[in-house]
């Protein structure tokens, strides 16, 4: 009886708290909480393979008394879901180390919300002699203005330039009144438009390959994925992702995608691949369950195709990440769109008169109303 009547009591006062304007926020997931982002051996990671290291070579990765270490450009951390609560955030700050000023003069790092691959919320630039060192003993914070809308957002915090640096968490500060449009600011690094629909290549410069570098099981071949002649892409595994930036649809989005992909294993598995549009976590546009082609090498592809819907894959540019759902390995290196039927951006126009039209008719017929009513009297 008296722990129902504490339980009672505690959800009264959460309640009253609420009334009153007091915020109750959830200590795990927060993005108010620096606990929410500090760097451990589950955070999630991903390498990018042609930039490896900064100026040690190594691979990006965790590194226990540094945070991050040897990023490199186009590197960053994965935080998915994080709750910006009922208001959203006005300023973040990083907790970041430099030391290397015998190769860079300055390190660039940024802060994206929602896509690595659009434009950042808040970018930083940590000169040489900012800090004393990359261990977090001699990080120091660093804080930029934000502009993040209220609810739940991925966070992203990647390298932008080839200078290794290390950070250990970052956190955010809630804005003083509700934020309804995340701002962004320039990104320091470009992308070129592609077209999806003449085809997309992965061995091409412009595709990003990206590790994800807490993998263990790196799909049975203890080997981090790569890009190869011969394969496209090779030694892939559980949520590795091949990225096509900037990928223009024109004006009426997608209907069909096709990957032209090797397996070789005749067992009767699979590969699984996820294919996401601007954001690689939440709900894939399509799913695509490869199985034998009759071998591993290019020549060996068979195409396999899923049907898309539109109002995922819509007009304009969008990033496309192909991510390994499962620890089965495969090898691919041509992606194609079809175009979807209608332009879209002209079904969108089309769509505000008639949102207009309903109400001035219904008011139209309102006052009508109104004056049959009087003639009668």
């Amino acid at each position: 009886m008296k722990k129902a009547l504490s339980l009672v009591l505690t959800i009264a006062m959460l309640f009253a708290m609420a009334a009153m304007g007091v915020s109750v926020s959830a200590a795990s997931n927060s993005a108010f909480d620096k606990e929410t982002f500090r760097i451990s051996a589950s955070t999630i990671l991903y390498d990018n393979i042609d930039n490896s290291g900064g100026s040690s070579g190594n691979a990006f990765c965790y590194a226990e008394n540094y945070g991050t270490g040897r990023n490199d450009q186009g590197d960053f951390a994965c935080y998915p879901a994080v709750d910006f609560g009922s208001k959203g955030a006005s300023k973040v700050t990083v907790n970041f180390g430099f030391h290397n000023p015998e190769k860079y003069d300055e390190t660039t790092f940024a802060v994206y919300i929602d896509s690595p691959y659009g434009d950042p919320v808040a970018s930083f630039t940590v000169k040489k002699g900012e800090t004393n060192g990359s261990e977090i003993v001699n990080h120091k914070e660093f804080s930029a203005n934000c502009t993040v809308s209220a609810g739940k957002h991925d966070v992203y915090v990647m390298a932008t330039n080839q200078a290794s640096g290390s950070f250990d968490y970052i956190y955010f500060t809630e804005a003083s009144s509700a934020i309804k449009t995340t701002k962004t600011v320039k990104n320091q690094i470009t992308y070129k438009s592609l077209d999806p629909f003449a085809g997309l290549k992965v061995l091409d410069a412009t595709t990003q390959v990206v590790d994800q570098v807490n993998t263990k099981d790196k799909g049975g071949s203890g080997k981090s994925i790569a890009k190869m002649d011969a394969y496209g892409v090779g030694y892939s595994s559980l949520d590795d992702m091949i990225v096509f930036p900037n990928c223009n649809f024109g004006k009426t989005g997608a209907k069909q995608i096709s990957i032209d992909f090797s397996y070789g294993n005749n067992d009767g598995s699979h590969a699984t691949l996820g294919i996401f549009i601007d954001k690689p976590y939440g709900t894939p546009v399509a799913t695509i369950e490869a199985g034998y082609s009759g071998g591993w090498e290019l020549t060996k592809a068979k195409t396999f195709t899923a049907d898309l819907d539109a109002a995922k894959v819509g007009a304009g540019s969008h990033t496309v990440f192909i991510r390994f759902m499962t620890e089965k390995s495969g090898s691919f290196n041509d992606v194609k769109f079809t175009a979807g039927d209608a332009d879209l951006t002209k079904t969108a126009a089309a769509a505000t008169p008639d949102l207009i039209l309903v109400p001035v008719c219904a008011a139209v017929a309102s006052l009508a109303g109104i004056v049959v009513a009087k003639r009668k009297h």
